[in-house]
């Protein structure tokens, strides 16, 4: 007995040790703290609203969600399961909605309360859909002033969201260049995250400084990329949001617009510039393979893209005089690709109206397509004009989704080239149904029956309200299959898109 007393006693105090601490954490606990789907979430206790937001969502898998710090509460109930220690609780969403929620309901000290968290986020705008898709996929939706992704199917209903920062539209920031990328049998989702504190030496418009968030096939977030330090030039980290191609986990190509001087001996003979020199806004690409750089290229290398202005942009665009511009953005980069016959960079520089081939070893530029540079004789009427989304395709089309600024009659477009003889084989043009002032893009969904999915970036001022924000249709008899557009309520420029492609 001498033994057994003592020992009894020691548990008796262990057990109300740990009675007191967790009485002690429940007075000192201040908020619910939930993880849901890897994405934290904290619910004051002395909040103003029962309703809450995650941060993403997706009803193709069930959400899980983990109380961080449960020992604080009597018990918590998610949707009537109950919570335990480190084990997330699943729960199904059959669809993201406004009006559905999660219900968590939770008692610390014997009072029991109840918060909801918003199966769609609050801030998602309101979309007004009509027809149905009919090429395979889904479509991808990116906003240059909200933070948020959002991944909607043929029937217009919304499968997932992303939105890592709950602020109004009317902040700057943005997510960039939402899409999927299927690589040797493996699938990943990217875009770009708009984040300001990354870049403190210039802003200019339509530039959004930041990283590119990079997830697995159930949306977790797996990797943050910027810049790698250049070897060759003084560089930010700060990533440009407009494009990203992937060519596997640890291999991709980033672009990044940098501040950076111009000796007034780089100028070409003839060009308007401070004898002195100047600064410009520079658009730079680096190449990345398990984690080294091993191609970057900068555009003040090559001093004949100085003298290719477009007037259907401001003089100040291009002041190398640095009078009415500190950081001109004289060539304006917002595209990418690789053309898989030559592994070349094909790319699209919006300011200078001009698609170049750059030589993805030595630099190079192979060839200019449109501009005032132009090598394949386009008529003005085959030019472009402050394009984007510049893709070539197994079958040697190159589609462009033309802006046409000087017109204001956005349109897509089609080049088949003969590259080695410098010709045009054949061109082809769709009208489009809207001018879009900046952004858009065009993807080949099922390129034998003419089937393309058209986002229409930020409408220029004569484009009526509501905004249509994505239009599927064959381009070729004009036939509507589907569009997604904005409620009158959010036709404003905040909410307008960045890009919106249909991904298998």
């Amino acid at each position: 007995m001498k033994g057994v007393l003592p020992n009894l006693l020691f548990v008796l105090l262990i057990f109300s040790a740990g009675c007191k601490e967790k009485d002690k954490s429940s007075q000192e606990a201040k908020e619910l703290f939930l993880r849901i789907n890897g994405e934290d979430l904290h619910i004051p206790f002395d909040r103003v609203s029962d309703y809450f937001d995650a941060v993403t969502m997706s009803n193709e898998f069930e959400a899980e969600i983990e109380v961080l710090n449960i020992r604080a509460f009597d018990y918590v109930y998610i949707n009537e399961h109950q919570a335990e220690d480190s084990n997330p609780v699943k729960v199904s969403v059959p669809r993201l909605f406004p009006d559905e929620s999660i219900t968590i309901r939770y008692a610390r000290r014997d009072v029991e309360e109840t918060v909801y968290i918003r199966t769609l986020h609050s801030s998602v705008p309101e979309f007004i859909t009509t027809g149905e898709g009919k090429a395979s996929g889904d479509f991808y939706l990116s906003f240059p002033l909200l933070m948020a992704v959002v991944k909607m199917n043929n029937q217009g209903d919304i499968i997932y969201y992303r939105c890592p920062v709950a602020s109004p539209a009317t902040n700057i920031g943005g997510c960039w260049d939402f899409k999927k990328h299927v690589i040797g049998g493996n699938t990943y989702y990217s875009y770009h995250e708009q984040r300001n504190e990354l870049n403190d030496r210039f802003l200019i418009e339509g530039y959004a400084s930041g990283e590119r968030v990079i997830m697995d096939e159930q949306y977790r977030v797996i990797k943050r990329v910027t810049l790698k330090p250049s070897s060759k030039y003084e560089i930010n980290t700060a990533l440009d949001g407009h494009d990203f191609y992937m060519i596997d986990e640890d291999h991709y190509i980033v672009s990044s617009y940098q501040l950076m001087a111009v000796a007034p001996e780089m100028f070409p003979e003839g060009t308007e510039h401070n004898v002195e020199g100047c600064n410009v806004v520079a658009a730079y690409l680096q190449e990345v393979k398990n984690g080294s750089v091993v191609f970057e290229w900068c555009s003040i290398d090559y001093p004949e893209l100085f003298v290719l202005s477009d007037d259907a942009f401001p003089a100040a665009v291009f002041d190398y005089f640095n009078k009415e511009n500190k950081a001109p953005d004289y060539v304006h980069f917002n595209s990418v690709d690789i053309d898989a016959s030559d592994n070349n960079l094909i790319c699209s520089f919006r300011h200078i109206s001009s698609i170049l081939k750059i030589d993805r070893q030595t630099g190079n530029i192979v060839w200019r397509l449109s501009g005032a540079a132009d090598e394949f004789n386009l008529t003005p009427q085959q030019k472009t004009c402050g394009q984007h989304y510049v893709r070539k395709h197994d079958n040697g089309w190159i589609t462009v989704f033309d802006n046409q600024n000087n017109t204001q009659a956005s349109r897509i477009v089609k080049y088949r080239l003969n590259e080695e003889k410098r010709l045009l084989e054949k061109f082809q043009q769709f009208e489009g149904n809207y001018f879009t002032e900046a952004c858009g893009s065009v993807v080949a969904c099922d390129e034998p029956n003419d089937i393309c999915v058209i986002g229409w970036g930020i409408p220029g001022s004569s484009t009526p309200a509501p905004f249509r924000l994505l239009t599927e249709k064959n381009i070729s008899s004009g036939e509507i299959y589907f569009e997604a557009g904005l409620s009158e309520k959010y036709s404003t420029p905040e909410y307008a898109s960045y890009r919106c492609v249909k991904c298998r």
